[in-house]
Order: structure tokens, then sequence, then C-alpha cells
């Protein structure tokens, strides 16, 4: 499972992020779509979606189990309130085995509403079993707005 987890949660995650209900961010800088740095901690696991250059079609997803983890760079697009995302590069943290593959592609679903957003409706290959601990609710890190 966490072979599973991590391909996603990286790839993914999966951190991850544009609003279900958004314009493009690439056009209105007020768009519910990604922006800033979101967390969550779930199954032992900190995910972190770093959005700060989503506006350049840029996501930063990293998942940590203390100082073990991975940081994936991901070239990212929203459309309809669709995130969909595909891995560009992959750092190792420690002993973090079960890296992301370059080139897997994820997308899902983003509604931020103020310091609180859901992840939703996650799809890609081989991510069933990783859905419950990177669906749900992040919290935006504070400071980090954009």
């Amino acid at each position: 499972m966490l072979r599973v987890f991590t391909t996603f949660a990286l790839a993914a995650v999966l951190v991850a992020a544009g609003g279900s209900q958004a314009q493009d961010a690439k056009t209105d800088k007020k768009a519910d779509g990604p922006a800033g740095v979101w967390t969550r901690e779930a199954g032992g696991l900190e995910l972190k979606f770093d959005f700060t250059d989503a506006k350049a079609g840029s996501l930063k997803l990293t998942v940590m189990n203390g100082d073990n983890g991975v940081v994936a760079g991901c070239k990212v697009e929203v459309k309809g309130g669709v995130v969909t995302a595909q891995i560009k590069d992959v750092e190792e943290k420690g002993n973090f085995p079960n890296k992301p593959p370059v080139g897997f592609e994820f997308s899902f679903k983003w509604k931020a509403a103020g310091d609180t957003a859901e992840l939703s409706d996650l799809q890609g290959d081989n991510i069933d079993n990783v859905k419950p601990v990177v669906e749900g609710e992040y919290k935006r890190v504070k400071g980090k707005k954009e």
C-alpha cells in the first residue's frame, strides 16, 4: 500500500488543484484555482501541495514520513475545475522506496474556501488504495497564499 500511496500521493497527489467552480487560474488571479501551499496529515504521512507556481503550469508535491519522503515536480493544467498533472522530476529524501515514476499522470478536483480545501475524485492508474489518504480536507499554510 505504501508503494501505491507514494506513487499517487507524490503524483498527486499529490499535496494537489484548481477550483471546481473556478475560472482558469492563468487568466483570473482571484479564481478559486491553484494557489498557495496546502497540507494534510493522513495515514502517518504529511502531504504538501505547493501551488506557488501553478499559474506557470507547475506544482510541487511532497510526501513525508518523518525524515523520509519524496518531492515531485509536476506539470499541471486546470480546466473546468479538474486538475491534470504529470510528474516531471522526483527527488528522494532519506530512505523512501517506491518513488513515483517520471511521466505518471493523474487528475483530481479541488475546491477551496478560505483556508480549507477539498481534494476529491482522484483519478489515475493503480491509485484506488491511496484515495482514503489523499482525498479529503487540506489546510492552507499561513503566509503562503502566493
